[in-house]
Order: C-alpha cells, then structure tokens, then sequence
C-alpha cells in the first residue's frame, strides 16, 4: 500500500531475512561455537557489529538502485493497488497489542543481557531463554496450556530435525571433500595467505549460495571442512567461521532459486530473477563490507 514496486518491495523483505544468521536460534552458530569451544552469545557478539554496518550498506545500497529505477513510493502505484481491494480489506484496521509485540523479544534480551560481554543478568543459556518465553506469551495470551505445550514440543522436534538435517548432511559433504583430496589441497593454498582465506571464506559460501539457493548447505560444508584449520590461517574458528555462515546467509538473500525468494516472488507477483537482480549489488557489498568490519 506504501507504493513501492513490488519488486523492489520484494527484494527488500527477502534482503532482511538474513538477519536470522546472528540469531541465537540458527543452527550455524551453535556449530561455530562448538567447533571454537566457546559459547553461543560469544559468536554472535563478536559478529553482530559488523553485521549491523553491512546491514547499513545493504539498505543504502537497495535504497539507491530503487531512487535510480524510479520504484520507490509512488501515488500511482498506491492507487492501483487499492483498487484491487475489496472494501472489505480497505476498511480493515490491524491494531497491535505491545505486550504480544514484545512477548518475543524476552529471550533475545535475556541472552544479550546475559551474556558474558554484558553480564548485566545471570549467565543465561537458549534453552532458559526459550522456555521463559514461551511460559510469558501462555500467561499473555491465556491460551490453553496443554495446546502450548503440544506447540512447544512440535516446534522443539521439528527445529531439531532440521538441524541434525542439515548437520548431518554437512558432515557426509564434507568427508567426501576429505576422502577426495579436495580439503588438504583447499587448506595448503589457504595457508599461503591470509587474503586467500578471507576470500574463500567469505565467496566460496556465498557463490555456492546463489547458485544452490541454500546458504546454510554451504556454510556449514565450509566450516566443517575448513575452518577448523582456521589458526593455520592467521584467523581465529569464531572469525572465519561467522564469515562463511553470514556469506552464506547473504549469498541466499540473492540467489533466486531459494525458497524465501519463491515466496516473496509468489506474494509480489513477480519473478524470482527480478528479485535477484535487485539484491545482487547491495548483497555483494554487504559481503564485501561484513569481511572487512568483522577483521577491523
């Protein structure tokens, strides 16, 4: 209704779901954490500043290819959407609740707050996190405990699933990698060079990303494969491995056979490649920008 082409539109809503990757919630920085021998809080800390100025350059960049297209917020547009409405869905108002609004924020600032760089609260792990979350949204709501609790435990099962999915997955990628030669010969030329490492790092998730349409497949292939051998690099596993699971995040953000672009193609009614072309300057720059801010 804003008048924005809904491409672009499009582009901007499937552009901001790689924020999810400095979620406590995905399941690449509990690997990454694992792999570093360290906390979950501690990789999202130490990569969440540069993900918030690549973030900005994205925004900025997306901002100025839709000034320089002429599809930002247009009267015309505005119109012709409206009058696809029926009266119905025009006279609609949609009234927020700030308590179920910030009901979900609860876990995120207990981890934050709780963390080992804050300390302000407690030392708090997700599970904690989690299971007080849900206990305030059953008091909020007043829903009835045993369908929250049947929700719960779906959500709980099908998250884990999907992990050990994809960790699964990763692991028999990567010793096929292993029992080809393929990750000693990766490693010797990455030890040449640091550059080359951050490079790899950060294109090689990213490429195989656009092209797959899945960044998780990738980034954790890489950090199972290769950044474990991060120090031999000159990095340290936290570095490297936010690198590849955040280029990877990012590179999916403009590939458009992922599933996250079908959708906001299918609900924009345009074409996934349209997205694509619009995401793939500010995803490159925000690549470009996260690697540089996260070894300042």
């Amino acid at each position: 209704a804003a008048g924005v082409h809904p491409a672009m539109a499009a582009a901007a809503v499937l552009a901001g779901t790689w924020g999810s990757a400095i979620s406590p919630g995905t399941s690449h920085n509990p690997f990454v954490a694992d792999l570093a021998g360290t906390d979950v809080m501690s990789v999202i800390m130490n990569e969440a500043p540069a993900a918030i100025i690549a973030s900005f350059v994205c925004i900025i960049a997306l901002t100025a290819i839709s000034v320089i297209r002429k599809e930002g917020p247009s009267d015309d547009r505005r119109q012709a959407y409206l009058a696809e409405l029926s009266e119905e869905e025009q006279n609609r108002t949609f009234k927020i609740n700030p308590i179920y609004a910030l009901i979900p924020l609860v876990p995120l600032v207990m981890l934050v707050l709780g963390s080992k760089q804050i300390a302000i609260l407690p030392l708090t792990d997700v599970p904690t996190a989690m299971i007080t979350g849900s206990i305030l949204a059953l008091i909020a709501t007043r829903t009835n405990p045993q369908e929250v609790t049947k929700k719960f435990f779906d959500g709980m099962g099908s998250a884990y699933g999907s992990v050990m999915g994809l960790i699964v997955a990763a692991g028999v990628f990567t010793a096929g990698m292993a029992a080809m030669g393929l990750t000693d010969a990766l490693i010797e030329t990455m030890k040449g060079s640091e550059s080359i490492a951050k490079f790899a790092g950060a294109f090689g998730p990213f490429l195989i990303a656009v092209i797959s349409g899945s960044g998780d497949a990738a980034a954790l292939a890489f950090n199972g494969a290769i950044t474990p051998q991060a120090e031999a690099f000159g990095m340290s596993i936290v570095d490297l491995g936010s690198l590849a699971q955040m280029a990877g995040a990012i590179g999916r953000s403009m590939s458009p056979v992922a599933g996250a672009a079908m959708v906001c193609a299918g609900l924009a009614k345009v074409s996934p490649m349209e997205i694509s072309k619009r995401n793939a300057i500010p995803m490159l720059l925000a690549t470009i920008t996260f690697m540089i801010a996260l070894f300042i």
